[in-house]
């Protein structure tokens, strides 16, 4: 009995307790956001962040162009706050509020950054992603990096006339390096089918991502990823890869596949290549009848959930500093700074490529196709990882992929030196000493500002 009567009395206080909680919910739930006390609060009747009294913020651009095209954007979008709102190039002195840095950059400033909360940028989830991970810390606007070429003009000299019923600039019958094996016997009729370059880290590293692999994608400077499974599988890609002619040289060794990517489109030579927007590809493209399509690059078996992916490198965008006086109408800016009318206003005032999320490109008027198609293949791009080497953090852990010789054990793999698995154990084995010589046990012996 006095057992029963114990267990009410606990039934009891758990009910009043349950029953206070969901009172003080349901009231926190209804008060009302205030911008003193909570630093930042959203306006859903203005559809906007309230502005603090007093609130105003001098965003760094990087040319006098852009500068106006946002203060008259923002005057036109805000008409009763004209004055809350500047712009400063980067090289003017005086205090910026959003600084305008590259994604490097960022990564050593983490510590100083603003990370907003519950707040989309409209860019791919994996463009500097570690940059925003724990809230949002980095908008990503521009960057540069190699995107699939595709000569339409040879294609449809060998029997495929162009059809692209999902508008992603690849060719219907090409979406899958699988598809690319079973034709390359009539691919193989001209020159240079698929140019690939065994001598260069960068332009190579799609191949190595053919099954999702992504170098540091568990945010760890301990943790290369060069035993998983996925990495694995890049290597069987890569041997098949190797099977396959694409050049038409007489010994289709590693040795014959060199940095030819400037060279085929100054001679018009290739059907599937692929370059970077630093190439001059438009200048190339100019001078030959053909015509040359960008994309996104294939996927390895048409049974993949994804398409190889490029690196992207000097990204730059924007950052919020952490002591910012006005969080809230900060926040405002920000949003703004993310929309589609600001970042038109880039693309009419600068020849790169901008990045962003596909529903803010299909909004975009870009200045020529040729961009528009950067832009798209940008979409399926990843960045350079950002992850600092854990004891010593002012320097990345990507190093460790232009230190250790991937391409050396790439050429054997291809060379059928090495099988799949014993290029795997070597580039294992190459990563874990990269990663043991840059850990704090052997302090002293090595020298990490050589980096």
């Amino acid at each position: 009995m006095k057992m029963k009567k114990t267990i009410l009395i606990l039934l009891a206080i758990l009910i009043s307790f349950t029953l206070m909680l969901g009172l003080f919910l349901g009231t926190q739930a209804l008060r009302k956001c205030d911008i003193e006390e909570d630093l930042v609060c959203y306006n859903d009747e203005l559809k906007r962040y309230d502005f603090e009294e007093g609130a105003s913020l001098v965003v760094e651009v990087d040319n006098v162009e852009y500068g106006l095209a946002l203060e008259t954007l923002w005057n036109t979008t805000y008409p009763e706050h004209t004055n809350r709102f500047k712009t400063l190039l980067m090289v003017e002195e005086g205090s910026k509020d959003i600084q305008y840095v590259s994604a490097h950059e960022a990564a050593l400033q983490y510590d100083q950054l603003y990370a907003l909360i519950d707040f989309e940028f409209n860019r791919p989830d994996q463009i500097s992603s570690e940059l925003n991970v724990e809230g949002k810390r980095f908008l990503a606007y521009t960057g540069e990096g190699f995107v699939f070429l595709t000569n339409k003009t040879k294609l449809e000299e060998l029997g495929y006339p162009w059809v692209d019923a999902n508008n992603n600039y690849l060719h219907d019958e090409f979406e899958s390096f699988e598809k690319m094996f079973a034709q390359s016997e009539t691919l193989s009729q001209s020159p240079n089918s698929l140019v690939l370059a065994l001598n260069d880290r960068f332009s190579f590293y799609p191949y190595l991502t053919a099954s999702g692999w992504h170098l540091f994608e568990d945010y760890s400077s301990f943790e290369p990823g060069f035993e998983k499974e996925e990495f694995l599988n890049a290597l069987m890609f890569i041997e098949r890869l190797s099977n396959v002619n694409w050049e038409q040289s007489d010994s289709n060794l590693a040795e014959d596949y060199v940095w030819d990517y400037p060279l085929v489109m100054a001679n018009d030579q290739f059907v599937f290549s692929q370059a970077s927007n630093f190439m001059y590809l438009n200048e190339w493209d100019s001078k030959h009848a053909s015509e040359w399509v960008v994309s996104v690059f294939p996927k390895a078996e048409e049974s993949s959930m994804e398409p190889l992916r490029p690196l992207l490198h000097d990204i730059k965008g924007y950052v919020l500093n952490k002591d910012v006086q006005y969080p809230s109408f900060a926040h405002e800016v920000m949003s703004f700074l993310s929309s589609v009318d600001a970042l038109q206003a880039y693309v009419d005032t600068h020849a790169d490529i901008p990045l962003a999320n596909l529903d803010l490109l299909n909004e975009i008027e870009f200045k020529n196709e040729r961009s528009k198609q950067f832009a798209y293949a940008y979409q399926a791009s990843i960045s350079e990882p950002l992850i600092a080497i854990q004891d010593y953090p002012q320097h990345l852990a990507f190093a460790l992929y232009y230190d250790i010789d991937v391409m050396e054990v790439i050429r054997r793999l291809w060379n059928k030196e090495l099988t799949p698995s014993e290029a795997q154990i070597e580039l294992a084995i190459l990563s874990d000493q990269w990663v043991n010589a840059h850990s704090k046990l052997f302090e002293g012996k090595i020298d990490v500002k050589s980096e």
